[in-house]
């Protein structure tokens, strides 16, 4: 059943075949937009090479094959109480090939403005503008790390689950000269009873912002398979988005959450992927200004969930930025970190480099968070290089 013209997927007219129905082969060709509103039948397969939007929360594929070449898209940001966007795939197998991807970058709620009672953004973790200084920098938003706060506004809190992150990122607070807060990022869920493949890019990055508003927060990236694969072109990102950090700067969007749950066993079994990781925060005015000197107001990366250490490797450069959770053990022979930024937040972590364990520079590579309690941690090696 081949999509003919651009339309709504339950439009008869928009497809070779009819409203696609149980077990067919489903296919989008370039060039088409197809629109999804609600929950698709059990489908054999969907091949998609043009764009397919989900227009809210309900809108679901069910099939055994799913295959992304083009784009898969959410509809603008929104505000509170209506949380209407999210990519949603159940599957056997889903592969998004290296010219494919989910774009949910600035996707979830919106940013405040000056159309909103007090222009600070919408969401759970929304950046907040303050009412006695309305022409001074606003807060950024935050996820699954806080946002920063601005010259006034604060930053938004952290929220959603760690190991199970299904939530949008927030919007950063406006300010009085009409500059909306920036959007964040959207929410992509994936099952497959199989394999996920990514070659190519899935973002729910949260939006930079404009003139004296803060920076919208990461959204949610929630993938649950058998095993997971993919090419040192596949991407993972769910970063916050930059504050302004000018005269009446703003704060910084607090990186989002990424949980990629796979099975231990079968995934030790299988090769290993290079697909790449980041959760970083937006830069605000604060880290411009103070750095990392002043905890309280910066903006904090975001968290990536993993079951166990199949997916890390040497040299360790899938983890653009990221806090891990859910590893607590890592036993490998040899170890080089360059072009990484990777910190080990469970309690009690434990890394064992049988030889030698090398740093770049540049590189940051940190056992325990100073985002978190920090506990007894261990790292043992037989040559240490540093350089």
């Amino acid at each position: 059943n081949v999509c003919m013209q651009s339309g709504d997927w339950d439009s008869g007219s928009t497809w070779s075949g009819g409203i696609p129905s149980g077990s067919q082969d489903v296919v989008i060709p370039s060039g088409y937009t197809v629109t999804l509103s609600g929950a698709s039948a059990s489908l054999n397969s969907l091949t998609n090479s043009g764009t397919l939007i989900f227009t809210n929360w309900d809108a679901k594929v069910t099939a055994v094959k799913v295959e992304i070449q083009g784009t898969v898209t959410l509809p603008p940001a929104f505000e509170d109480g209506v949380m209407s966007n999210r990519v949603n795939f159940d599957c056997d197998n889903f592969t998004l090939a290296a010219s494919g991807m989910i774009n949910a970058k600035g996707k979830g709620y919106r940013g405040g403005n000056t159309n909103d009672v007090i222009p600070s953004g919408h969401g759970p973790g929304k950046g907040i503008h303050d009412a006695d200084n309305p022409a001074w920098g606003g807060g950024g938003a935050g996820h699954g790390g806080k946002g920063g706060k601005g010259f006034w506004g604060a930053g938004g809190g952290t929220y959603d689950l760690t190991n199970a992150p299904t939530l949008p990122g927030s919007g950063g607070a406006g300010c009085s000269y009409t500059m909306e807060g920036a959007a964040g990022g959207g929410a992509v869920r994936i099952v497959a009873s199989d394999t996920v493949t990514i070659d190519g890019t899935i973002t729910a990055d949260g939006n930079d912002t404009d003139y004296a508003s803060g920076g919208g927060s990461g959204g949610s990236i929630h993938i649950t398979c058998n095993t997971f694969a993919g090419s040192s072109g596949g991407l993972l990102t769910a970063s916050g988005g930059a504050g302004y950090t000018g005269s009446r700067g703003a704060g910084g969007g607090g990186g989002g959450r990424i949980a990629v749950i796979y099975d231990p066993v079968s995934q030790g079994l299988a090769s290993k992927p290079g697909v790449r990781f980041d959760v970083g925060m937006g830069i605000g005015v604060r880290w411009m200004l103070e750095g990392a000197f002043n905890p309280d107001m910066i903006e904090v990366i975001g968290t990536l969930y993993l079951p166990d250490a199949a997916l890390f490797k040497s040299p360790c450069d899938n983890l653009d930025d990221v806090r891990v959770y859910g590893v607590s053990n890592w036993v490998i022979d040899t170890l080089v970190a360059t072009s990484c930024a990777v910190r080990f937040a469970e309690p009690e972590f434990r890394l064992a480099v049988n030889n030698t364990m090398g740093i770049g520079t540049g590189a940051i590579f940190q056992a325990g968070s100073e985002f978190d309690t920090m506990l007894y941690h261990e790292v043992s090696c037989r040559d240490l290089v540093l350089t």
